[in-house]
């Protein structure tokens, strides 16, 4: 099953930003103290990483993945998968999570490994990379969509945002013009910055003002009754239409 060019366009053309782990409370503790200049310094790093600690293990993986002339490392990116698959092998989702989203364009189904495991470990982004990951591929369109809806759930602010422009515009699941607004404003709430919390707040009210009469008054009855309170599923049925997915499947809720 291909699949549908405007939902694949609605990857790149939404603004949504890359995750990136600073955006997240949801991480493990470091072995050093990130307060403390010193402890931060590449050979204290190297040190716990070579002693197996894999918080230490991705911090050494990232400096090499950018270098740091100021400490003496090259940018070198064979040493930066290195240390982050040591890191993955000992249950580091965010390793796990950096490594499929390098590697999803060169080595697709080793990608794909990653994302499972990041998953497996309930961090938050990888559902919505996975979801992603499997629009671009073109198959299992229900399961990429499950995924993105997963990654709403669990509090992503670009994965609720996807999912609110995919509800808007019907793009391979039912239209739902309330329903996206009320995701959009989750995603504001948790966006990673000013400006993206600027920028989708504007949207949503565009969005606001394109409602007929009745889709104004259904709005603000699910705004009086608390809708898309963390945790929940979404205000309206995730119900495949009869766009680039199969209607017969029904997105898990």
């Amino acid at each position: 099953m291909n699949l549908h060019p405007k939902l694949y366009l609605a990857l790149a053309a939404l603004g949504i930003v890359v995750v990136t782990a600073a955006y997240y409370e949801w991480r493990e503790p470091l072995p050093f103290d990130e307060k403390n200049p010193v402890s931060m310094k590449a050979p204290n790093i190297r040190a716990h990483a070579k002693r197996g600690n894999p918080d230490a293990q991705f911090a050494l993986g990232s400096l090499y993945a950018h270098g740091d002339k100021w400490q003496g490392i090259p940018e070198d990116a064979n040493q930066a998968e290195e240390w982050l698959k040591k890191a993955a092998s000992a249950g580091h989702a965010l390793s796990a999570y950096t490594l499929a989203e390098t590697l999803q364009h060169s080595h697709p189904q080793e990608a794909e490994k990653y994302y499972l495991e990041a998953i497996e470990k309930g961090f938050p982004p990888a559902f919505f990379g996975y979801g992603q990951f499997k629009l671009r591929e073109g198959k299992d369109i229900p399961i990429a969509l499950s995924y993105i809806h997963a990654g709403a759930n669990a509090n992503d602010p670009n994965a609720q945002a996807f999912l609110a422009t995919l509800l808007h515009d019907g793009l391979g699941i039912k239209k739902d013009p309330v329903g996206a607004i009320l995701w959009l404003q989750k995603a504001a709430v948790n966006a990673p910055s000013p400006s993206q919390k600027q920028e989708w707040t504007n949207r949503q009210q565009s969005w606001v003002s394109d409602l007929t009469p009745t889709e104004s008054e259904k709005l603000s009855e699910q705004l009086m009754t608390g809708a898309l309170a963390p945790g929940e599923s979404a205000p309206s049925g995730l119900q495949p239409s009869n766009g680039p997915i199969d209607p017969a499947l029904v997105l898990p809720h």
